[in-house]
């Protein structure tokens, strides 16, 4: 059984179903048995660095060269342990090895950003879908007054309408619906003049003014909207008063984002 023995430090190989996927075993991993689906892998500490001979049995020309011979239908298996034994490693010194791992590591680490990217465009695109549906099953594919709240006697709302250029405008009202209207025809506001709204994305109500201008002068903090910004990338704000059409535009333009990262990423 001692071929099959394996330690802390020991590298183990996929023979059989997902071949040539490889890991190592941590330093406090306790002494054990592998089966026939599995290869045990030891090098030469000091003439091979463990991180950088992982990178070599995982990257696709090293792999290409374990599967070429492999057999099998339903599952494939390697022809025989001898195939990974008899594949030629060049092993330069290990100052060098350093050098190569740290490039590696340093590109890896520009792919990861690029991917967090992808994966936040792709959940951007998936948000706005979500949107667009709810509004189609609400009849609301176009600006409808009844997405924001009646006027009512002593009634005030903090609002945050985001503009044409991704900034957010900090306002309160006693009429949210006819505040909301003076914005999209340009009187509302100098800013909102200048920058076209495109859709109101949070509001809150209040018994009085008092409250409701303190509370305005709360989020138009760096704290505050920083607050927003939080909440707005989580998903958790509104986006009443727009229509389809700028929510499809806003998936198409993600979309397109995304799709110039994966390029990036594969070229990196």
């Amino acid at each position: 059984m001692k071929q099959f023995s394996v330690k802390s430090g020991d590298f183990i190989v996929s023979c059989s179903g997902t071949i040539g996927k490889i890991a190592k075993l941590p330093e406090n991993a306790p002494k054990g048995l592998i089966n026939q689906a599995l290869l045990k892998l030891s090098i030469d500490k000091d003439l091979f660095i463990d991180k950088l001979f992982l990178y070599l049995f995982g990257a696709a020309f090293f792999q290409s060269k374990i599967l070429k011979d492999t057999r099998g239908s339903a599952m494939k298996n390697l022809a025989s342990v001898e195939d990974i034994k008899n594949i030629d490693v060049l092993l330069p010194p290990k100052e060098e090895q350093e050098q190569i791992l740290q490039e590696i590591e340093s590109r890896l680490s520009v792919c990861d950003k690029i991917e967090e990217s992808v994966e936040s465009g792709l959940k951007k695109i998936e948000h706005l879908r979500q949107i667009i549906l709810k509004k189609a099953f609400e009849g609301k594919l176009v600006p409808q007054w009844t997405d924001l709240p009646a006027p009512q006697p002593g009634k005030y709302w903090v609002y945050v309408v985001k503009c044409n250029n991704d900034s957010n405008y900090i306002g309160f009202t006693s009429n949210l619906r006819k505040r909301w209207e003076q914005h999209l025809n340009g009187d509302g506001a100098d800013w909102t003049k200048r920058y076209k709204p495109k859709y109101l994305m949070y509001w809150e109500e209040f018994d009085n003014q008092e409250d409701a201008v303190t509370r305005e002068k709360q989020l138009k903090t760096g704290y505050g909207r920083k607050w927003i910004k939080r909440e707005e990338e989580k998903g958790r704000l509104w986006r009443a008063g727009e229509p389809a059409t700028e929510l499809i535009e806003q998936i198409k333009i993600e979309k397109e984002k995304t799709k110039n990262h994966s390029k990036k990423k594969v070229k990196a």
